[in-house]
């Protein structure tokens, strides 16, 4: 007889707010306030962006310096992590956050609530 092996397998629902964008064609948008990418940070084995400053002004979008975001055609998604993931605790060794999940399953509700909402504004 074979033996069974007791897997464990975690399992996170959280339903979140979703903004979605379809574009058929292309299209120039106005680019962020902020990259944040552009911030110092370090993965612990590498540091990124280590000449930029830790200043809003390094990541901020100069005034009439648009440089013409251009959108391709297609579906957009807009999302923000659930609000228990983004916050830390902090003790005297750091900050330590939540383990944030590395896989989304995005599910479109049929007869969604977004449309009925949509509806009743109108």
């Amino acid at each position: 007889m074979a033996s069974s092996q007791n897997t464990t397998t975690t399992v996170l629902m959280v339903p979140i707010h979703l903004d979605a964008l379809h574009l058929e064609y292309g299209r120039s948008v106005v680019e962020a306030v902020a990259d944040f990418t552009r911030l110092p940070y370090s993965d612990g084995r590498q540091d990124f962006n280590p000449d930029v400053p830790n200043l809003s002004e390094a990541i901020v979008s100069q005034p009439f310096q648009n440089q013409n975001l251009h959108l391709k055609p297609g579906i957009h998604l807009h999302w923000s992590l659930p609000d228990t993931l983004t916050h830390g605790l902090h003790d005297e060794t750091g900050t330590t956050f939540p383990t944030v999940p590395n896989r989304w399953l995005v599910r479109a509700q049929p007869g969604g609530k977004y449309r009925e909402t949509m509806d009743r504004r109108k």
